[in-house]
């Protein structure tokens, strides 16, 4: 008997298989013939308690063989559930080289002109990207309601806009290029003040045709850059900004960009 895979008897001594077989094969046709399983052998052949040992090795090593057949295809093949289970999905995800925009029609306000003073106005537009609102500002089908007027002269178009630390360029066509006095002051004021409206930039460059322009202001004269500071007095003061003169809405906004421009221009 075997226990735990050990053989309970020794081996005998070593013996020449060769010469056992050529002297016993006598031996072993006799007890095959039988059926039985006893080994005739001398004492120089293999005893029985040897043969046992054997047959029990060669089953530990097939049992170990099978084992491990197992494990291993266990552990490279496709494991089963007793239960269904969903498996868990990984979205893939991109890393947007900029802010993403909101898609429109969002409302934006835009700076128009009413009885000379600058005023804003809301309006809905694709998306809330400057350029967008930009070139709103400047769309002649545009429907103004009221008395509202647009000092950018028609058929002038928004060639290009860039921000860049704090600071916004504007690049418009030719046709803004005859504009003078006063009616430049007030649309160089809309573009300013609607491209600051929702924005931390303050400073405002102004080219046409690519070529950098200095701006006419009413209150430094032509500059470089210009901020809401050089067009302050071009909107309606806090006693003119009243419901019985605007809507309630252009009146919240009126209130709201005032207390900005004052905390920013002292």
């Amino acid at each position: 008997m075997l226990r735990g895979g050990a053989a309970l008897c020794r081996p005998r001594r070593r013996v020449d298989l060769r010469r056992s077989r050529r002297r016993h094969s006598g031996g072993h046709r006799h007890a095959h013939a039988h059926g039985g399983t006893r080994n005739h052998h001398s004492s120089r052949g293999f005893p029985r308690r040897h043969c046992v040992r054997s047959i029990g090795v060669v089953a530990s090593g097939v049992a170990l063989s099978v084992a491990l057949s197992v494990t291993v295809t266990a552990s490279c093949g496709i494991g089963t559930d007793d239960q269904p289970r969903a498996l868990p999905i990984t979205p893939t995800s991109t890393t947007p080289s900029t802010a993403a925009v909101p898609s429109g029609p969002v409302d934006a306000v835009l700076w128009y002109v009413e009885n000379q003073k600058l005023i804003p106005a809301t309006r809905a537009v694709e998306d809330r990207r400057l350029s967008t609102v930009l070139a709103a500002l400047v769309d002649p089908s545009a429907k103004l309601e009221g008395e509202l007027s647009n000092a950018v002269p028609l058929g002038t178009e928004l060639l290009g806009v860039e921000e860049d630390r704090g600071s916004i360029s504007i690049d418009l066509s030719g046709r803004f290029d005859e504009l003078a006095g006063t009616a430049r002051q007030l649309a160089l004021g809309q573009l300013v003040f609607t491209a600051t409206q929702d924005r931390e930039a303050r400073q405002v460059r102004f080219l046409v045709d690519g070529k950098p322009v200095r701006a006419s202001t009413p209150e430094r004269g032509d500059v470089d850059e210009t901020t809401v500071c050089d067009f302050a007095s071009l909107l309606p003061s806090a006693d003119e900004s009243t419901e019985t003169q605007f809507a309630a809405a252009t009146v919240e906004q009126l209130t709201e960009r005032l207390a900005r421009v004052g905390a920013q221009c002292g």
